[in-house]
């Protein structure tokens, strides 16, 4: 599943450093890396942790944790 982030993400990359080219004329070679490690890392990122928000939902992790009782005879 990560490498379709991956993918997805060197995508923006290359759609990025194109619309920023055009906006702000062309970028040197640092910040065309820069851009590239910063727009697919957050895009790898935000798989990786949705990725994780499922898996722990789905395995009853986050019911484990959550063990307050919500009963008014408690007060």
């Amino acid at each position: 599943m990560l490498g379709w982030s991956g993918v997805v993400g060197l995508v923006a990359s290359v759609l990025a450093i194109w619309l920023v080219g055009r906006a702000y004329g062309a970028l040197g070679w640092v910040a065309t890396l820069a851009m590239i490690g910063g727009v697919t890392g957050s895009v790898l990122m935000a798989g990786a942790l949705m990725g994780l928000t499922f898996l722990s939902s789905g395995t009853g992790h986050d019911e484990a944790v959550d063990t307050r009782d919500f009963d008014d005879d408690d007060r």
